[in-house]
């Protein structure tokens, strides 16, 4: 008897996990199309099996490059200003960017592959020109630009600010809250305003080792 229930119930376990994953894979696939659809043309690239849903503001979209399996969530605010269909944003494969990032460039911001990017998370390659404090960043048409490189399988914490110039090696981690002013090597984790580097992977002892 008791065997005849536990069998009922793994079949209605197994039926309940085969109808969610339907269900999901079904909302992925109407998710990718609708994106797609709707401003995926727009981008100077849309790779394959890309999903980026529906953002707060999108400028200058034929200079972004999106790579192929990347996630971008809801309300991110994707900005490249410049020379149109020039490549100002790149976004390498597997990468995902949670809600509310704000990435903004006037020369170049390049993301590598497998990256994992918090919400609420600022990069920008430029600043306003405010060499004169007698003039106003409002109208002034100046602007400070340096590249901007995030290597391959980085992760970025909530509320992390990149700033212009910055390069971050493979394997890095960004503690949350940061602010990025200088470079951060590969595998090393980095905290703080301005960031620091607190530790640095071991290859020997395979393990991650204070500085």
């Amino acid at each position: 008897m008791m065997n005849d229930i536990n069998n009922k119930i793994n079949f209605v376990d197994r039926s309940s996990n085969i109808k969610r994953n339907i269900f999901l894979r079904l909302t992925s696939f109407l998710g990718k199309l609708r994106s797609k659809l709707c401003w995926g043309w727009k981008f100077g690239l849309y790779g394959h099996n890309a999903w980026v849903e529906t953002p707060f503001i999108l400028h200058g979209a034929s200079s972004i490059h999106i790579s192929n399996d990347v996630r971008i969530w809801k309300m991110s605010r994707l900005e490249a200003f410049g020379k149109k269909n020039s490549t100002l944003i790149k976004i390498g494969n597997n990468t995902v960017i949670q809600p509310f990032s704000h990435i903004a460039s006037a020369l170049s911001i390049e993301i590598g592959s497998e990256c994992l990017i918090a919400s609420h998370v600022y990069i920008s390659d430029h600043d306003h020109d405010l060499r004169d404090p007698r003039k106003s960043p409002i109208g002034n048409p100046i602007l400070m630009c340096l590249p901007v490189k995030i290597g391959n399988r980085v992760w970025i914490g909530e509320r992390v600010c990149i700033l212009k110039g910055v390069t971050i090696g493979d394997g890095a981690i960004i503690g949350a809250g940061s602010i990025v002013t200088k470079d951060i090597p590969t595998k090393s984790i980095a905290v703080g305003n301005p960031a620091r580097i607190i530790k640095k992977w071991d290859d020997g002892k395979e393990a991650w080792c204070s500085v």
